[in-house]
């Protein structure tokens, strides 16, 4: 495309009708001095030359010309590259990487899985042991569990927003150590936990667990409740199916027949 000195276009500066009218006359100054270099511009490509690259036939001007116009452009791009020894832009070549270098890589990384120990069985086992007996909640179960306690902060649900108001004498979210109770009368240690069906596995509606977000709560109700009856806790389970037909009955069944409430 044409350009002015300034390095603007034709079409920029005189429009496109314009634009047509000022190469034609250029094109009449070219056939009249072939010679001149606005004649070598538009000298017709007539010479014959074979790729280097693909090895077709193309015409060329330029009687040393290597390569076709197509093997001029990046494969990755489009973009017209800058000198025979690149087959890549700039930017395709950091994307796009060599045969070379691909195979040499391949070559590196089987040489280190089979040189690498940690990619025997018993070796893996032996480092996943000790990671496993190192870890802090296996050195500090106590202090782990405060921790974590700390960092899970309870979260109410529709179910005990259904059940608060009939239990009126009771806290809610009552913190016993790193635990937290739904609804705890602590004067006579009395817990009453508010349980999902489907998340805590509700012994009518879903006696067997099938998936892990169900076996992880049942072994954490199971610490839970092993630690709360060491300390003197009864705990009466108040659950979903029950509050969904009738919270007062589920409630009156549950914990008003217990003595002293």
């Amino acid at each position: 495309m044409a350009r002015s000195e300034k390095g603007h276009t034709y079409e920029q500066i005189y429009g496109r009708e314009k634009a047509a009218q000022l190469r034609e006359l250029r094109r009449r100054d070219a056939r009249k001095h072939p010679n001149s270099p606005i004649g070598r511009h538009f000298r017709v490509k007539n010479i014959d030359r074979v790729c280097d690259r693909c090895g077709r036939h193309f015409l060329a001007a330029d009687p040393k010309a290597r390569r076709c116009e197509e093997c001029w452009k990046c494969p990755g791009c489009a973009k017209r590259l800058g000198n025979l020894a690149s087959t890549h832009c700039r930017k395709c070549t950091h994307s796009v990487p060599s045969e070379r270098r691909t195979a040499q890589l391949a070559a590196l990384h089987a040489g280190t899985r089979r040189n690498n120990p940690a990619q025997r069985p018993d070796v893996r086992r032996k480092i996943s042991d000790t990671v496993k007996a190192k870890h802090p909640s296996r050195l500090y179960p106590q202090k782990w569990a405060e921790h974590a306690a700390k960092m899970r902060r309870p979260k109410p649900s529709r179910l005990e927003d259904a059940v608060a108001p009939l239990l009126p004498g009771f806290f809610r979210q009552f913190r016993e150590k790193f635990y937290s109770i739904d609804f705890a009368r602590p004067e006579i240690k009395l817990a009453v936990e508010v349980q999902g069906c489907w998340h805590h596995c509700c012994p009518e509606c879903f006696p067997e667990p099938r998936f892990p977000m169900q076996r992880l709560t049942l072994k954490n109700d199971k610490a839970k409740r092993s630690y709360l009856t060491s300390r003197g806790w009864q705990i009466v389970y108040v659950w979903e199916h029950d509050i969904r037909k009738d919270p007062e009955e589920a409630i009156r069944n549950n914990v008003h027949n217990i003595q002293g409430v």
